[in-house]
C-alpha cells in the first residue's frame, strides 16, 4: 500500500479564490513542503490554514486530507486518523479521507479496520484505481491472496495499461511460487513502465528462486540504477548474494539497507551473520544497531539471541505465543536463526536439523525458507 490522497492536486482542482486571509499561501506552501518531503513544515502550514477564519468547508476538508497524509508520512498515525475522522464528519462521502484513514490503520497493524475504510472508499469512488491497489495490498499482507488478486485484477480490467496492476499480480504469483507466470507479469509491467522498481526487484526475486543468477542480478542492479537510495532493492540483492554465499557483497548491500532503513531488523541481523561467516567481529557495531532497533520497535528477541541475551529455549517459548499464524511465523524465524547461529560456530551437524525445519516449515518463498534451502545445499556439497 503506497499511495495516498495528495493535497496539492486537490487544492488546485477546487481553487482557492474563496479562501480567507493567508490560507491560500499556507495551503500551497504546505503542499510544496509535502512534495519535497518536509512533512513537519507541511503540517505547520496546513495547521495555519485551518486556523484561518472563514475557511470554506470544502477547502477545510481538502486541507484536513492533506494534513492527514502528512501525519502518516511523518509516522503520527493517531493524528492522521483524527484528521480523517474530522474530514469524514464534515463530508461523509469524502473517499480520500477513508483511504487515508485506512492507510493509517494499516500502519497500526489494524488490517480489518483498514479494509473496512478502503471498501467504503471504493464504494464512494469505484473508478479510483488507487483504492483497489491499496485494499489489495492489505489483503496481501493478511495472506488473503485470492482477495488481493481480485483487487489487482480489477485494476487490470479497468486499465490494462496500468503497470502497477501487472506488478501486483506478479507479486501474488511470486508468493504462490508460480515463478514463470510471475516473471511474465513483472515483464509486462516493465514493458508498460520500464523503471518500475517493484517489478524489477520482483522479477529478480523470481529469477533467483529459479537459479537464474545473471538475470536476477541484472534486475536487482537495474532497480538500484533507477533509484540508488532504494532500500528494498539493496535488501533483495543482499539476500540473494547471501544465498549464493557471497557474504562480502551481501554485507556491503546490507550496510546500504541499514543506512537507508535502520529499522529493518532482518538487515541488521543478516549483516551480522554475513560478517560472521567472513570471520569478522562486528559485535560493537551490531550492539549499536540492535539498540537502535529496540529504541524504535522494542526488544527484538532474534537480534538479542545472537548477543547471548536470549537463549534458544526462550525463543522456543516465545514461538508458542499468539495464534497459529503468529506461532508459525516466529517459529520459522527461530528455526532459521538458530541454524545460522550453529553455522557461525562451525557446527554443521547441529545446524542441519534446524535449517531443515526452516526449509520445510517456513512459508514458501519467504526469506527464511529461501536462505535455509541455500544453506542446506552448501552443507551437502
Amino acid at each position: 500500500m503506497r499511495r495516498l490522497a495528495g493535497a496539492l492536486a486537490l487544492v488546485l482542482a477546487i481553487g482557492l479564490g474563496g479562501c480567507a486571509g493567508g490560507a491560500p499561501g499556507d495551503i500551497a506552501a504546505g503542499a510544496r513542503a509535502q512534495q519535497r518531503g518536509d512533512y513537519a513544515e507541511a503540517i505547520r502550514r496546513y495547521t495555519l490554514a485551518l486556523q484561518s477564519p472563514g475557511l470554506p468547508a470544502k477547502t477545510r476538508i481538502v486541507v484536513l486530507d492533506g494534513r492527514s497524509v502528512a501525519y502518516i508520512q511523518s509516522g503520527d498515525r493517531e493524528k492522521a486518523i483524527a484528521d480523517a475522522d474530522e474530514a469524514i464528519r464534515l463530508s461523509p462521502d469524502d473517499a480520500h479521507a477513508y483511504n487515508n484513514r485506512g492507510y493509517a490503520y494499516l500502519g497500526k497493524g489494524q488490517y480489518d479496520l483498514a479494509i473496512a475504510d478502503l471498501t467504503v472508499a471504493i464504494q464512494l469512488s469505484p473508478t479510483e484505481l488507487i483504492y483497489y491497489e491499496n485494499r489489495g495490498d492489505v489483503y496481501f499482507l493478511k495472506s488473503q491472496y485470492d482477495l488481493a488478486l481480485a483487487d489487482y485484477e480489477e485494476i487490470v480490467h479497468r486499465k490494462p495499461e496500468a503497470a502497477v496492476g501487472h506488478e501486483r499480480r506478479g507479486r501474488v504469483l511470486l508468493r504462490r511460487q508460480d515463478y514463470d507466470r510471475a516473471i511474465a507479469e513483472f515483464s509486462r509491467a516493465l514493458e508498460l513502465q520500464h523503471d518500475l522498481i517493484p517489478a524489477l526487484t520482483g522479477r529478480g526475486v523470481a529469477y533467483s528462486h529459479q537459479g537464474q543468477v545473471e538475470k536476477a542480478m541484472a534486475d536487482f542492479d537495474g532497480a538500484i540504477r533507477v533509484k540508488s537510495d532504494d532500500a528494498a532493492a539493496y535488501q533483495d540483492r543482499a539476500v540473494y548474494e547471501f544465498a549464493l554465499g557471497r557474504f562480502d557483497k551481501s554485507a556491503d548491500d546490507f550496510e546500504h539497507v541499514i543506512k537507508l532503513w535502520p529499522m529493518e531488523s532482518s538487515a541488521v541481523v543478516l549483516l551480522h551473520v554475513a560478517r560472521g561467516r567472513l570471520g569478522k567481529d562486528d559485535k560493537a557495531e551490531y550492539e549499536r544497531n540492535v539498540a537502535t532497533l529496540s529504541q524504535s520497535a522494542g526488544p527484538n528477541p532474534i537480534a538479542a539471541f545472537y548477543l547471548g541475551q536470549v537463549t534458544e529455549e526462550q525463543l522456543q517459548h516465545l514461538a508458542e505465543r499468539g495464534d497459529q499464524k503468529a506461532q508459525e511465523a516466529f517459529g520459522c524465524q527461530v528455526a532459521f536463526h538458530t541454524g545460522e547461529y550453529e553455522l557461525l560456530r562451525n557446527a554443521e551437524g547441529a545446524a542441519r536439523p534446524r535449517l531443515e525445519k526452516a526449509a520445510a516449515g517456513c512459508a514458501g518463498g519467504s526469506l527464511e525458507e529461501f536462505l535455509a534451502s541455500a544453506e542446506l545445499k552448501r552443507i551437502s556439497r
